[in-house]
Parts: C-alpha cells; structure tokens; sequence
C-alpha cells in the first residue's frame, strides 16, 4: 500500500488606506495504490484486494475585497470564488458470497468532477456599541458528475447493473 499526497496555499494581499485586496490559492493532491491487500483481517482469505489505484486533484481560487467607512462602522467584504477537483478511483477485489458457495470479483471504477463558482458579498453597520445590523449574500453554481463502470465477474462473465433511471440520457 502506498499513497502520497501534498498540496500547496498562497495568500497575497494588498492593503489600500481603507480596503485590502487579497487573493487565496489552494491545490492539493492525492495517489494511492495497494496490491494483494488481506481486507477481512482474519486467518481466513474471506476477501482481498487485488488492486486498487486512486487520484484525486483540487484547486481553488478566491479574490476579495474588503474594507471599512464611516468611522470603522461599516465594514463590508465581497469576493469571487473558484474550486474544481477531480477524481478517478478503480479497484478490484474478492470477496466469499456463502450464499453461491464461491467467489465474487467486484470492480468498482469511475471518475469524478466538481466544480464551484461563487459570488459573494456582506455588509455590517454599527447602529450602537453593542447593536450591529449584518446583511450578505452569496449565489453559487455547483456541478457534479460521476462516471461509474462498476462491475462484478460471475462464472467468469463481466457483467454490469444500472438502474437505467440513473443514466444522464435514459436508454444510452
């Protein structure tokens, strides 16, 4: 089994005499492989890992602004947000099925993507020492979408079951 993983973060920021602009960068990584791995902790071979191999990679982006007025009263603050991260994770492994009195070979695989998008922004206004009035708001778009070849051999045929309802185009 082995896995790696790393990532990286920068912020940068530019002070005006009453506002500041700063940037926010983010990026990771992610791989991990196994062989041969025993997955039932027993003496019995009940199950195992034949392989599996696994990535995923994110980054982010965010731009704000933000500042005060009238006597530190008013502060407010507004951005724009970016994330995507992709993923691919594929695997075989074995598993004992007592009910068919033999083995199964199970095969997940499938990829992923997500991705945001945002735009924000909010504002606070000191009314008295101790009363503040605080509104914002925030419209994001998000997208999901998942690729799944999963796959299970029985008496030696690859087969695969879908709910055909959970394909992007019904009947495809």
């Amino acid at each position: 089994v082995s896995t790696e993983a790393g990532g990286l973060g920068l912020t940068l920021a530019y002070a005006g005499p009453s506002w500041t602009l700063r940037s926010i960068t983010g990026a990771r990584r992610l791989t991990g492989r196994a062989a041969d791995n025993d997955q039932d902790a027993t003496p019995y071979d009940l199950g195992g890992v034949l392989v599996r191999s696994d990535s995923q990679q994110q980054f982010s982006q965010e731009l704000q602004l933000s500042g005060r007025a009238f006597d530190d009263r008013l502060q407010w603050i507004g951005g724009l947000h970016y994330f995507v991260e992709e993923a691919t994770f594929t695997q075989s492994f074995i598993a004992f099925v007592p009910a068919a009195s033999g083995w199964n070979e199970n095969r997940p695989d499938g990829d992923a993507r997500n991705d945001s998008t945002a735009l924000y922004a909010q504002v606070s206004y000191a009314l008295a020492p101790a009363w503040r009035l605080t509104a914002g708001v925030r419209v994001n778009r998000d997208g999901r979408q998942l690729t799944s070849r999963n796959s299970r051999i029985e008496g030696g045929v690859d087969t695969c079951t879908l709910d055909p309802d959970l394909l992007d185009e019904p009947g495809t």
